[in-house]
């Protein structure tokens, strides 16, 4: 039983068998896109109105719905749902290569000279309740990583832990006493 697919290097793939992309309209889907070329004056960041106009446009075009996403500088995160497996695919290849050719400005017979994309894009359908808000947690923390600093996503994870362990030893506190009483 299959939930994910992609973001393995597109070099290293030639070899394997393609595989049908698992997607399912029932679920929401965690996409990510990486791209190493998105540094400095390519960065998502520096066209971050373009790209996000560019997203939301096709959103609305192939009828995708964006629950959230996070611009990370050198990769997209996204959290959405789509009503047909042809809308989504629709709104990949459109997305990608909208954003691709608006960032490197790559036009018909002045190509950018090399892969922009790393990876192909890494999709994981989500299963569950649980699954939903770790991956919508998952992508705030690129937010606030790519706003705010790596330093900053790591205290933020640091505090999560420490409220983790206190409310277990709450629990456990908690539990003594009332078998005590």
């Amino acid at each position: 039983n299959r939930f994910s697919h992609g973001g393995e290097r597109i070099d290293q793939r030639k070899r394997k068998r393609k595989l049908k992309r698992p997607l399912n309209t029932k679920r929401p889907l965690h996409l990510v896109l990486k791209s190493s070329a998105a540094r400095g004056k390519l960065s998502f960041l520096t066209h971050k109105v373009t790209i996000d106009r560019i997203i939301n446009q096709n959103a609305k075009k192939f009828r995708v719905r964006i629950h959230d996403r996070a611009n990370v500088g050198n990769h997209l995160h996204f959290v959405l749902s789509f009503s047909s497996r042809d809308s989504f695919k629709r709104f990949l290849k459109t997305v990608t290569g909208l954003i691709a050719r608006h960032i490197t400005g790559a036009r018909k017979g002045n190509p950018f000279g090399r892969r922009f994309w790393d990876y192909t894009a890494f999709t994981r359908v989500i299963v569950g309740y649980r699954a939903y808000w770790t991956a919508r947690n998952y992508i705030e923390k690129n937010k606030i990583e790519s706003e705010l600093g790596k330093t900053t996503r790591k205290m933020v994870e640091e505090f999560e832990q420490a409220v983790r362990m206190a409310k277990k030893l709450c629990c456990s506190l908690e539990e003594a006493f009332l078998s005590t009483a």
